[in-house]
């Protein structure tokens, strides 16, 4: 049995500070060498903290895209990013220079937005998916083509997996595949149709986060059950198969129907999830779930709308993009002056606890 009270008490984490960004941004994560955080927004920019001192201080901004920078993955050698954005452009620079110029740079990978993009563990491809039913694998060296996996409807997740030749993609319909590698042959489908709705004339839900444990046997699909479609409201759930037969393992719901979706996940190094959840403004959180466990050992509140969470290499500091608070969409929010107030990210840097002497090697572990 799980004792999430005892996992509450160790890694409960909190709020050290927090950087509010001028603009909304799509996705924040930690360098691999622990000294950056790189963020993708929707006015096209690439912002980067360098977290080396007492406080992040702003770099120069990135400007290589034409709009809304959704997939952001890293490399640790010579410090190299990997890019895209919503008009299909993949670009590829070195993320600690002050001024840096593309290493390489495709306008047209995908027809139309990408929205993840993936890199294999051993540093030498990099996957990217789109809204144009497709997923695409490019060598990181120089963008060089080198597979197409064409999908009958959108994707909207990738990850490979740590230590075999494989790559899992999932679509907007609640469709999840494991893909062979360098053959691009068909594995193995896990059963996500829950997580999609055809609700009048709208396709709602949809998967919208997807990790895989270190070890690679535990799948986790993060998406919502949609209850209906216009302002979607759903329970956002879990789905956690067992990545070798695809049995579905546990399914985990973390929260109520105006929660709505799990929006990223990430394994800590200790074997339990991070998650962080949006849905309507004002709702949303930060979670922590043991992955033998039906409910969160640790989940706050106070982070609402949270779009991204980003573990350190040293397994004890998380990023988390959020939405500000009183956020909306449809001008109510007027300054003094009455002029629109746009929203904007804070994003929170948050800190676990260092583990306690005499602690056990594993506290994760069942007790």
């Amino acid at each position: 049995m799980i004792d999430n009270e005892a996992l509450k008490q160790r890694y409960e984490p909190a709020v050290v500070q927090t950087v509010n960004a001028q603009r909304q941004l799509l996705t924040a994560r930690f360098s691999p060498c622990g000294r950056f955080v790189i963020a993708g927004g929707f006015d096209g920019v690439i912002n980067r903290w360098d977290i080396a001192g007492d406080e992040p201080a702003a770099m120069p901004p990135v400007n290589l895209h034409h709009a809304w920078v959704d997939g952001l993955a890293l490399k640790k050698e010579r410090d190299i990013a990997f890019t895209a954005d919503s008009w299909g452009t993949l670009v590829c620079w070195p993320y600690a220079d002050d001024s840096p110029q593309p290493i390489w740079r495709n306008e047209q990978a995908h027809d139309g937005w990408i929205r993840r993009i993936a890199l294999r563990p051993d540093g030498m491809q990099i996957a990217t998916c789109g809204t144009d039913r497709a997923v695409r694998i490019w060598s990181s060296a120089d963008g060089a083509p080198l597979l197409t996996l064409p999908h009958e409807h959108d994707v909207a997740v990738i990850a490979w997996h740590p230590t075999e030749p494989v790559l899992v993609t999932g679509s907007a319909y609640g469709e999840v595949v494991a893909w062979s590698l360098p053959d691009g042959k068909e594995l193995r489908r896990y059963d996500a149709a829950q997580l999609f709705l055809e609700h009048r004339l709208q396709e709602v839900g949809g998967i919208r986060s997807i990790a895989l444990s270190d070890d690679g046997r535990l799948l986790v699909i993060g998406g919502t059950v949609p209850k209906n479609g216009g302002n979607v409201q759903g329970v956002p759930t879990l789905l956690l198969f067992d990545f070798q037969t695809g049995e579905l393992h546990r399914t985990v719901e973390l929260g109520k129907t105006s929660v709505v979706y799990p929006t990223d996940l990430a394994f800590h190094p200790d074997g339990f999830l991070a998650a962080t959840v949006s849905g309507n403004p004002g709702t949303g959180k930060l979670v922590f779930l043991h992955p033998e466990s039906d409910q969160p050992f640790f989940e706050t509140n106070t982070l609402s709308n949270c779009h991204t969470v980003s573990l350190h290499p040293d397994g004890r500091r998380l990023v988390v993009n959020s939405t500000n608070t009183g956020s909306n969409g449809n001008g109510r929010n007027l300054d003094e002056n009455g002029n629109y107030v746009g929203n904007f990210s804070p994003l929170h840097f948050l800190s676990i606890p260092e583990e306690p002497a005499g602690a056990a090697e594993d506290p994760a572990a069942d007790s």
